[in-house]
Order: C-alpha cells, then structure tokens, then sequence
C-alpha cells in the first residue's frame, strides 16, 4: 500500500539572537526562513495545510523570535511550528540556504550542506584518460546530524577547514 503525501511551505522574515555559544549569533541578527511541511493525505486537503502552516508562521513574520518564545534556535522553531498544525507532520526548517533541521515526530535532525574546490584525479582509468590527470572540481557536501548533539555550531567548522583547496587523495 502506497501513502499520499500533501506538501505546504511558507517564509517568514525574523530577528533572533543566540546564547553566547554560536559566536556572531549571539548578536542580534536577522533571517529569511523557509519552511516545508509533509503531511499524510488522510488529515487534510492541500488548502487546509497551507492554510494552517500560513497561519503557524504568521506570528512569526516581521517579529523578534526571543521576545515571542522562549527558544528561538532552529529546532525550537521547527517544534513551534509543529505544536500549531492541526495533525502530525514532518517538517524542515532552512534558517539559512545551508542549514537547517529536519523534524518528523520525536526523530530532529540538524544538517548543514557545503561547497569546496580541490583537486583530485582518478587512480584506476585506463592509460592517458583525461580523469588519471590531476584536475579540480567544485564538490558539495551535506552533513546531518542528530540535533540533540549538533547543538554548537562549532561542529561544522573543522570539516570544512580540513577540505577546501585540498587536494582529495583515493
């Protein structure tokens, strides 16, 4: 048997500061965020999901998230939003364009995704193959971790470091 899935998004526009460990968040500093519903077809239609997303984020537009909740990181967010539809769904919410969380039910997921350039070539190609000589690439990379334990931001950092204008050996 095949589920049916609905699908409903909405942006919002907010200002937020973070505790003193996300460094620069901790300032006051504004987003664009985006956000996506899935539902299952059984709780409701396609306008009643977006009807009642709009209607979840709607407090949220144009607002200073620490004034109206009592956390405003990214799962905080995302679970909000989720307390206010009608019926279960899972939800991502991109505080960025290359980060974000993923909630479905009691699983939260935090990811970032990343882009470098480095150079590499491919060891088992036949003799003169274009792919054997050291060239460059621009490589993209995403990382999802459990949100309990991607509290920090600082658990992206080194990653990225150790890559960008590297040359990847096989």
């Amino acid at each position: 048997m095949h589920a049916c899935y609905l699908i409903a998004g909405a942006g919002f526009e907010a200002a937020r500061r973070l505790p003193a460990d996300h460094g620069k968040a901790a300032r006051p500093h504004g987003h664009s965020f985006r956000l996506s519903v899935c539902s299952e077809v059984q709780y409701a239609d396609q306008a009643a999901l977006q009807a009642a997303v709009q209607a979840a984020v709607a407090p949220l537009d144009y607002a200073d998230l620490n004034a109206a909740l009592a956390a405003c990181d990214d799962l905080s967010l995302a679970r909000h939003v989720a307390d206010a539809l009608p019926h279960p769904a899972a939800i991502q919410l991109r505080g960025a364009p290359d980060r974000g969380v993923m909630l479905d039910g009691a699983r939260a997921l935090s990811w970032i995704a990343s882009s470098f350039e480095a150079a590499h070539h491919l060891p088992h190609v036949p003799p003169g193959h274009k792919c054997g000589r050291l060239h460059g690439h621009g490589f993209g990379v995403r990382i999802v971790a459990d949100a309990a334990s991607a509290a920090s931001a600082s658990w992206r950092a080194p990653g990225r470091r150790c890559i960008d204008g590297s040359t990847i050996t096989t």
